[in-house]
């Protein structure tokens, strides 16, 4: 749960694997300066950047293998980002715009 002082959100998702890796919460700030950079809510960068770490990190855990291990898991990570950021088009991204 996080707040802008005025709204509170809920957000679900991600894999336990994240916990196993370090850099998992600086990938997850940057995804939310990334968002920052393309939107005047800051709310909404973040929330944005979370669910962005989220669906990546169970796409990362999808790819995975049984032989694999929290090494893997964190190079599948960087393909899951690639993947909902290219799916997305989020280097296109105009939350600003309404549709």
């Amino acid at each position: 749960m996080f707040s802008n002082g005025k709204q509170a959100l809920v957000l679900t998702g991600g894999h336990e694997l994240l916990t196993q890796i370090t850099g998992a919460g600086c990938m997850t700030t940057t995804l939310c300066a990334c968002c920052a950079a393309v939107t005047k809510d800051p709310l909404l960068a973040a929330a944005l950047g979370i669910v962005i770490m989220g669906q990546a990190a169970e796409l990362a855990a999808g790819f995975m293998e049984t032989k694999d291990g929290p090494g893997m898991f964190k190079t599948r990570l960087f393909d899951g980002v690639y993947h909902v950021t290219t799916k997305w088009n989020v280097l296109h991204l105009d939350p600003e715009r309404k549709q």
